[in-house]
């Protein structure tokens, strides 16, 4: 977690011991809302990121109704022949971003 505040790194252990988001004092029900979603969800994830494996990713969308989840794995033949991790795309986003906006207005026409 490097330098993450106590609070996110103590919600993120939870959420690694349980399989459940339930922020430490928070009264909403994400488990509920993740459930109920009925919009485009775009899960993205790069072979060389280690702070989001592909079984973690798997998890969460396991959560989301089928028709709503879509999830891209991205490795270095499609970025440009860069390996990028969890951060280092933000970097060079316009490898990225040009696909993630294709998805956003595709999922506008419905």
């Amino acid at each position: 977690g490097g330098r993450e505040a106590r609070r996110v790194m103590r919600d993120w252990s939870n959420v690694a011991l349980t399989g459940e988001y339930r922020p430490h004092g928070s009264r909403h029900d994400y488990e509920a809302g993740l459930r109920k979603l009925n919009c485009p969800v775009l899960a993205l994830n790069f072979a060389a990121d280690a702070w989001s494996p592909a079984g973690a990713i798997d998890e969460l969308l396991r959560k989301i109704p089928d028709h709503s989840r879509t999830k891209w794995l991205w490795d270095s033949s499609q970025c440009g022949g860069h390996a990028f991790d969890h951060f280092s795309w933000t970097k060079q986003p316009a490898l990225i971003t040009p696909a993630i906006a294709g998805f956003i207005t595709q999922a506008a026409r419905g």
